[in-house]
């Protein structure tokens, strides 16, 4: 189960880093967070099956996975903004 957080926390390492539109990054929040189809929202879900003295474990090592996966959708679309903001700034505006 670990493993599999592990994995889906890489991948969406991987894929906000490739992400090119704010959009892309909003349809990765919804992939791996949104709450009925997000994937670790159905890795929670086997949260349930799991022994009392398991579930506990997994419920932290999930928790600090969604923490991982929204710093790096927030550090994505803070770098896509930033290359708009500089994009911006760098035209030159001739005001005469």
């Amino acid at each position: 189960m670990s493993d599999q957080l592990q994995a889906l926390q890489d991948e969406a390492r991987e894929r906000a880093g490739d992400a090119g539109s704010l959009e892309e990054i909003e349809a990765l929040r919804t992939a791996f967070l949104g709450r009925k189809g997000g994937r670790l929202s159905q890795a929670m879900g086997e949260l349930a099956k799991l022994p009392a003295a398991e579930s506990a474990a997994f419920g932290k090592r999930a928790n600090e996975a969604k923490t991982a996966i929204e710093a790096a959708l927030a550090d994505a679309q803070s770098r896509l903004e930033n290359a708009a903001l500089a994009g911006d700034l760098s035209k030159r505006i001739d005001v005469t």
